[in-house]
């Protein structure tokens, strides 16, 4: 008994390293959907690779064509992703890597408010955010048609 016991932290560690050499490999874990691009990396909170994205030349701005049950819908930006994923961690990410630039801010704050994200909300608008309440939200349904 006492052999397994003191076993368990070692099964730990090993268990720790081998889900670090995953995540840096890009690797999928058992129950992982393994991303397809910018969008879905957004929306599933994998920061390292929506900067290697950006970094190897991928539009941060662009509708991208992804899998709607790994951002919610199939026609969205890759802040729209992170928005619909509730993701305020990866939004200042892609606002700091150049994604969000001009009416987009308000737009997505707009999104935000819609979807009752109100720290994503307050992080793009902090102040005065003036939306018409569901418009944010339809715009983006209607794109999907």
């Amino acid at each position: 008994m006492r052999v397994a016991v003191a076993l368990l932290p070692v099964a730990a560690l090993l268990l720790l390293a081998t889900i670090a050499v995953a995540e840096s490999a890009d690797m999928a874990l058992v129950g992982a959907v393994p991303t397809g691009n910018l969008a879905e990396a957004a929306a599933t909170g994998e920061a390292a690779t929506v900067v290697r994205l950006i970094g190897g030349g991928q539009n941060p701005r662009a509708v991208i064509a992804a899998r709607p049950e790994v951002t919610g819908l199939p026609l969205v930006t890759p802040v729209e992703a992170a928005v619909l994923a509730g993701d305020a961690g990866m939004v200042q990410l892609l606002d700091r890597l150049g994604a969000i630039v001009g009416d987009d801010r308000l737009q997505m704050a707009c999104l935000a408010r819609d979807l009752e994200e109100a720290p994503i909300a307050d992080f793009l608008v902090p102040a005065g955010l003036s939306c018409e309440p569901g418009a944010a939200i339809a715009a983006l349904r209607r794109r999907q048609q």
